[in-house]
């Protein structure tokens, strides 16, 4: 098994086991809450609802589990940008936000998956090949060519 491998196993284990945290994090602000004031609970069952959703798609993009859902994802242009770095990376950014608002465990967890983010782009500036595995590509505007032989070119407008 190369290291590239065992890296990315690592940073996908660590990140479904900080996304199950934050799943428990908000869960706790959800039955534990204690502001008597009814607009403050909805505020926060919208929050954690809101918090779980994310984790929970972010932990079946992680894990690439169940696999027909997530291959449905990755073949639909429209949400295939989930499985790139930058809505991963933009999608952990709203949650942590989130999380800060969550007492103290949510601001421990929301400086842990800041970090998270962190480390990945770290990976990414150092083990490119790594990183690749991680994450798709970002989506680029790209046409096939049929006069250069079947090469990709980026679009451009030619009328600007």
């Amino acid at each position: 098994m190369s290291s590239n491998h065992r890296l990315t196993r690592s940073f996908r284990t660590l990140s479904a086991i900080v996304y199950l945290l934050n799943i428990i994090v908000a869960i706790q602000c959800l039955v534990l809450r204690d502001l008597p004031q009814y607009l403050f609970e909805k505020v926060e069952i919208t929050f954690a609802t809101i918090l779980v959703l994310l984790c929970l798609v972010m932990l079946m993009v992680t894990t690439n589990t169940p696999s027909l859902l997530t291959k449905a994802l990755q073949r639909n242009p429209s949400t295939r940008s989930m499985f790139t770095f930058r809505r991963r990376y933009l999608v952990d950014i709203v949650i942590s936000i989130i999380l800060f608002q969550m007492g103290y465990k949510g601001i421990i967890m929301a400086i842990v998956t800041m970090l998270l983010i962190l480390s990945i782009r770290f990976l990414g500036v150092r083990y490119s090949e790594a990183f690749n595995e991680l994450f798709l590509p970002p989506e680029l505007d790209l046409i096939q060519d049929d006069t250069i032989g079947g090469d990709y070119t980026r679009h451009e407008d030619v009328n600007a």
